[in-house]
């Protein structure tokens, strides 16, 4: 009895663990979390995001995420010791390409019913995502990756919002505190997982950021005063600020709480915790 009971307890853990990361394993959280956020933006200029639209867009930030994941799986250097997203994607790479195909002919499908402009400012974005590859996920002729690519993913996820709906004024307001929300729940990810990164990942911030842990308390209640300030100063904008402050504040408490979570589940809440803000801010706003 005593045998078997450990066998048990790691196979309900596995269940649990599949439950709460499902939706980050399949690489679906990120680009929920880009939609939620976009659609707010758009609402906080009094304009919507049309559903062709979304669905491409969608498929647009998924595929990013599982071309990704392939290009993870396919260097990662150990696998004695790996967060259990990438033994998911060894597992099951057959389905991540056939997946990444599918968004691949779904995004050329839509792009025949999307308005020319917002095409053209698809293809002006294009180059930027390849930029982000060379730099940041697989460098060119085996160079290192550089570090910083938390804050580069948090200027990524702004580029829809532009895509959607083009230049708007108030985006000077809304976009840099947004960036630097996704920059914050990627560090608090970093955070709990510096030492599988320490293996796998060299260029992840854990690497660079030496005081990372210590610091982010105090990085995300800068990031909740200044949103707060803003929302003050600019009251058309002051709803989708609280959201950011409200997100900021959800991973400053994730981040203090988090060392009695797996290193799964709190990249799984992250994402979670910053898809709600969103949609709340959209949904306010509507």
């Amino acid at each position: 009895m005593h045998g078997i009971r450990p066998e048990r307890s790691r196979a309900a853990a596995g269940r649990t663990d599949w439950w709460w990361c499902s939706l980050n394993w399949l690489g679906l959280d990120s680009p929920a979390v880009a939609l939620a956020w976009t659609w707010a933006a758009g609402r906080s200029i009094g304009q919507e995001l049309p559903g062709r639209i979304a669905l491409g867009f969608f498929l647009f930030v998924w595929r990013i995420y599982l071309a990704d994941r392939l290009i993870d799986v396919a260097r990662c250097p150990d696998w004695t010791a790996v967060p259990e997203r990438l033994r998911f994607g060894r597992r099951h790479a057959v389905w991540f390409r056939l997946a990444l195909g599918l968004s691949l002919a779904g995004t050329a499908v839509l792009a025949w019913v999307l308005p020319g402009e917002i095409m053209r400012r698809v293809l002006l974005a294009a180059p930027g995502v390849l930029l982000y590859f060379a730099l940041f996920v697989a460098p060119i002729a085996g160079r290192p990756k550089l570090p910083g690519k938390e804050f580069a993913i948090g200027v990524f996820c702004t580029i829809p919002v532009w895509v959607a709906f083009g230049w708007h004024d108030q985006f000077l307001e809304i976009l840099p505190p947004y960036a630097l929300l996704i920059s914050l729940n990627c560090l608090v990810i970093a955070s709990r997982e510096r030492e599988l990164d320490g293996k796998i990942d060299p260029g992840a911030a854990s690497a660079w950021w030496r005081a990372l842990h210590r610091d982010l308390p105090v990085a995300g209640t800068g990031l909740i005063l200044v949103s707060l300030i803003l929302a003050g100063v600019h009251p058309a904008s002051a709803v989708f600020l609280a959201g950011v402050a409200l997100g900021a504040l959800a991973m400053v408490i994730l981040h203090l709480r988090g060392a009695r979570l797996s290193a799964g589940r709190v990249r799984a809440l992250a994402d979670l915790w910053l898809l709600l803000p969103g949609c709340g801010v959209a949904s306010w706003l509507g």
